[in-house]
């Protein structure tokens, strides 16, 4: 009955409504509901049977494509294998628009029909053509309006996984290096389910990388940390180790010329206080007010800190200037250093019954405990002998012994206390040999062993003078780790057994058989007390000296503390370490542990503990490689939906998609403190987050992925095209920082919410040193610090330089290596920047010569006119090479250039596409930004939608991108508002699954 009274399909939607509904619902008033459900359903599909793209389609644009097309794209064999005959309605066309859209756009830049095609197609067809799709993906976008697509769970990409590891472990070690390259999807970006697959192959490289991430790990008291480098040898991880404690030591402020000239400068203005000169010059205020108290507040009649006051008096006090203040501060430190030499007490290595070998542990830890108790001693024996008469100071002390000895020796025991021989010692040879000092280098932290390993700490000085107390317990927090870590004191022990018996006859009894360096029980405490117990009972029938009986009685006493100590310190670490790795997992899945889950992994490294030769760090190792393969790790769960409808994201689903487009990696401990407290949803809270990730180091991640892939240049550094013979001033170094400009650049513009107008005008340059002086520009002085230091260099016009399109990655890579490239270069900007969809060229299209010096009496810019002369090539090549010729003021590595490598001037002169003429650099910014910035800025926000949303854009996606490019007119082309207008869209806010 209901179907009887709905008007035939040609009727309109206002008939429909107005005529029949009434007298429908009257009669069938029972069935109320459910016919008017049903009755407005019919109704739609009546409105879209008789819409007005449909009218159109079948009027205007059917006749259009059977007259001009379908001669060559259908059939059995159609041409490109295209076939246009399957565009039978709007709705075909809708179901395969992308397609549709290359069709269009092939006709609207004349290359269909062919150029020997003699009939073309009408301007006003061509403007049907394109104003039916429009009208038709107006439609289709407002009826979808806001679907946030299919974003499928996907594995994580090889720089998603690099990332996530470095911000779980805090070293970026990229253990996918030797992976394939991932595939990228339409939109050209390799972050989404469309191209991330997971191959037999992948899984197992996966497992490789896991095995090398857990290559880094470290046992530490506290629980886990990881290396930059793999430490699967002992002595991988004493390199570490001893690095971090020399690193510690290194970067402590210990130079007298600067303590000196802090003193100065608290004389030249009594108002100011000394914690903020100690501040100001990085110095310890502990040191500076020792040594400003002994100079200006004591009394020294005698002594190096008398002869001190009294220069300072003469020299210093009347100075006024700062370079000149640090000249006299540095004569004076260096007099003082060489004094303080001299004083140094002289240390008798001990030697022991003639069989026992003077580099043995005992004797030579004896030797480091009495220099290092002596590093603040003054030596006794000052007026003696040669010290006496090779110091003028001396000498007229000596003058007053008679009747102050007392109070001199004093006053060089004050001055040696202030003044240690040495804050600490990173360098030790081997006492009981003869090598020279310049011999001695290298053994870092080294207890002057021979052949064994020994690490010996001597630092009281900088403890006692220099170090507050965080510093302090870093340090000694470092050296406890190190011990554990490397598990020295076992370590060296069994060194000790195999010395003695390798290097010295002492232990060769059969009453020493019983130890033996190679079992392992060697170390235990009955096996230590027994060795001891026989040893020293030799050592008492061989030898009286009493210093040497107590350093060997003292030796097995110490190592054995050393040992349990260590031994207990590994044993109440294990479960601190076991929650430390199952807090990482929680990290690498994104989300809190089930019981179930972390129940698995305590299962997991019950078992392997128990597997043959397994012990605590292979069962940690192997629980680790576990963490990483798991597919809690490797994908991305937090886009999975069972809905085919819009789900909102949840606050960890947010963060986990905010944190993997803004960062490529996971959210970090303020993001999940956002989600604790639900309050990352909230705009304002998500908004002020965004910030914060756009000003963290990290958002140069995001950089690398998005620039690289939408700008082509993310491989740029192992870019080999460059003939380096040819081009000598081109190394490593300036090729890797011609790679990071786009990124430092970018990085700068973004933190500053910069102007798009800015990547192609911009007067400024972010470049390093490497760089500059490739640019032929100069760095100023109070900006540069050192070769990979980045600077900002304002007023760049005058050199060639401005935004994106002079940066040497681009100009670069886009020339073959002997010549420059205009095609290249010019697709490049079309394609990149303008975002204009251009074929591949054709099959055997003539190459141009390899080198500028080839090209024989033609010049480049002939050769192409030449080339463009072949009909194929000149519908493509007539969009794009004369940009490319705007740029040949650039030579093949991007320096700006008069002449070719030919010898020939160089012409930068060209017509572009809309028929003006220009010149140069100049010329083709003035032609993007006012012909083509429309499409700059459009392909602009279309690329970062797709990066951002981690898929291809839809037709639905129109709508968001012309909000942006509104948020764009409104905002002076500011760059935030693009983002936050993406964050704040359903597209980024929902997720939906395939339809079932």
């Amino acid at each position: 009955h209901l179907c009887a009274r709905i008007p035939p399909p040609h009727a309109s939607a206002g008939s429909v409504i107005n005529s029949r509904t009434e007298s429908c619902m009257n009669s069938l008033s029972s069935l109320r509901p459910f016919l008017s459900s049903l009755f407005f359903v019919l109704v739609g599909m009546s409105v879209t049977s008789a819409s007005p793209v449909d009218d159109v389609f079948g009027k205007d644009i059917l006749p259009l494509l059977d007259k001009h097309c379908s001669s060559c794209h259908s059939g059995d064999s159609p041409e490109a294998k295209f076939d246009v005959t399957h565009f039978k309605s709007s709705d075909a066309v809708a179901s395969n628009l992308a397609s549709w859209q290359m069709l269009v756009s092939r006709i609207e830049q004349g290359d269909m029909p062919p150029a020997e095609v003699k009939e073309r197609v009408a301007p006003e067809s061509i403007e049907k053509l394109t104003q039916w799709t429009q009208t038709l993906r107006r439609s289709l976008a407002e009826k979808h309006r806001g679907d946030p697509g299919i974003v499928g769970v996907r594995r994580l990409n090889n720089a998603e996984y690099n990332n996530t590891v470095r911000d779980l472990t805090g070293v970026d070690i990229r253990p996918t290096k030797s992976f394939p390259i991932d595939p990228a999807n339409a939109a050209g970006f390799d972050n989404s389910a469309e191209s991330l697959t997971i191959s037999p192959a992948l899984a197992g490289k996966y497992i490789d990388a896991a095995r090398f991430v857990a290559d880094h790990m470290l046992l530490t008291p506290d629980g886990i940390q990881f290396a930059p480098f793999p430490v699967v040898t002992e002595t991988d991880r004493d390199r570490y180790c001893v690095q971090r404690i020399v690193d510690f030591y290194s970067r402590q402020p210990i130079q007298l010329d600067r303590y000196l000239l802090a003193c100065w400068k608290l004389q030249q203005s009594k108002s100011v206080e000394l914690s903020r000169v100690a501040t100001e010059m990085k110095l310890s205020a502990k040191y500076l007010g020792l040594l400003h108290e002994e100079l200006f507040t004591r009394e020294h009649p005698w002594g190096p800190l008398a002869e001190l006051r009294s220069r300072w008096n003469k020299s210093l006090d009347s100075c006024h200037d700062d370079q000149e203040a640090a000249a006299i501060c540095r004569e004076l430190a260096d007099d003082l250093m060489e004094l303080r030499e001299k004083l140094k007490p002289k240390v008798k290595l001990l030697r022991g019954p003639r069989e026992l070998n003077q580099g043995s542990q005992s004797l030579v830890l004896w030797y480091n405990r009495e220099v290092a108790k002596l590093r603040r001693t003054c030596r006794t024996d000052l007026f003696q002998g040669e010290i006496a008469n090779d110091s003028p100071l001396l000498l007229r002390d000596r003058e007053s012994l008679t009747d102050h000895r007392d109070e001199i020796q004093k006053a060089y025991q004050s001055f040696c206390e202030l003044l240690p021989d040495a804050f600490f010692i990173l360098e030790r040879g081997r006492p009981f040999s003869n090598e020279e000092k310049s011999e001695r280098k290298g053994r870092l932290l080294s207890a002057g062993f021979h052949s064994m390993t020994g690490y010996f700490r001597d630092d009281g000085p900088l403890m006692d003078l220099i170090l507050a107390e965080p510093e302090k317990n870093q340090i000694d927090r470092l050296w406890r780790e190190f011990e554990l870590i490397s598990l020295t004191p076992i370590r060296q022990y069994a060194g000790f057994i195999w010395f003695e018996r390798a290097e010295s006859g002492f232990i060769r009894a059969s009453q020493f058989d019983f130890a033996r360096a190679e079992d392992k029980s060697v170390t235990s405490e009955a096996m230590i007390q027994r060795f001891a117990q026989v040893y020293e009972t030799k050592v008492r029938g061989e030898s009286d000296d009493a210093q040497v009986i107590q350093a060997v009685s003292d030796y097995f006493v110490d190592i054995n503390r050393q040992i349990r100590a260590v031994e207990q310190a590994a044993k109440d670490a294990e479960q601190v370490q076991l929650e430390s790795l199952l807090k990482l997992a929680e990290q690498a899945y994104r989300q809190p542990l089930a019981s179930h889950q972390r129940q698995g992994l305590l299962e997991f490294y019950a078992h392997a503990r128990t597997l043959p030769g397994a012990d605590h760090r292979t069962a940690m190792e192997d629980t680790l490689v576990s963490i990483l393969v798991s597919p809690s790790y490797l994908f991305r769960w937090d886009l999975r939906t069972e809905s085919s409808e819009r789900v909102p994201l949840n606050d960890r689903e947010l963060a986990n998609r905010l944190s993997y487009f803004l960062w490529a990696s996971k959210p970090d401990a303020k993001l999940e403190e956002m989600v604790a407290s639900k309050s990352l949803s909230n705009d304002a809270v998500l908004l002020q987050q965004t910030k914060r990730m756009i000003d963290d180091p990290r958002c140069r991640s995001m950089l690398v992925e998005f620039v690289g892939n939408w700008l082509e240049v993310r491989r740029f550094d192992e870019h080999k095209g460059v003939d380096r013979e040819q081009f000598p001033s081109y190394d490593d170094a300036l090729q890797r920082s011609m790679a990071d400009e786009p990124i430092e650049f970018l990085w700068d513009w973004l933190k500053r919410n910069g102007s798009l107008n800015e990547l192609i005008e911009a007067n400024h340059l972010i470049v390093n040193q490497p760089l500059a002086t490739h640019y032929g520009i100069q760095a100023p002085n109070d900006t540069y610090h050192g070769p990979n230091d980045w600077f900002r260099v304002e007023g760049v016009h005058g050199s060639g330089r401005s935004g994106l399109l002079s940066m040497g990655a681009f100009l670069t890579q886009n020339s073959p290596g002997l010549r420059t490239s205009p095609v290249k270069r010019g697709y490049w900007v079309v394609r990149k920047l303008l975002g204009e969809k251009i074929p591949p060229p054709p099959p055997n299209v003539p190459e141009l010569p390899n080198s500028e010096k080839s090209t024989g009496d033609l010049t480049l810019r002939q050769l192409l006119e030449k080339h463009r002369e072949h009909p194929s090539c000149a519908a493509c090549h007539q969009r794009f090479d004369s940009i490319g010729l705007l740029l040949e003021q650039y030579d093949p590595i991007g320096r700006v250039r008069s002449e070719d490598l030919g010898g020939r001037p160089v012409s930068a002169v060209a017509i572009l596409p809309h028929g003006i003429e220009s010149s140069g650099l100049d010329g083709l910014k003035q032609y993007i930004l006012t012909t083509r910035f429309s499409d700059f800025r459009r392909h602009f926000c279309e690329s970062l939608l797709a990066y951002a949303l981690g898929r291809s854009l839809i037709v639905s996606d129109d709508l968001l991108v012309e909000e942006m490019m509104a948020k764009l007119d409104a905002n002076q082309n500011r760059v935030q508002p693009l983002f936050q207008t993406i964050l704040l869209s359903p597209q980024f806010r929902n997720k939906r699954g395939i339809e079932q």
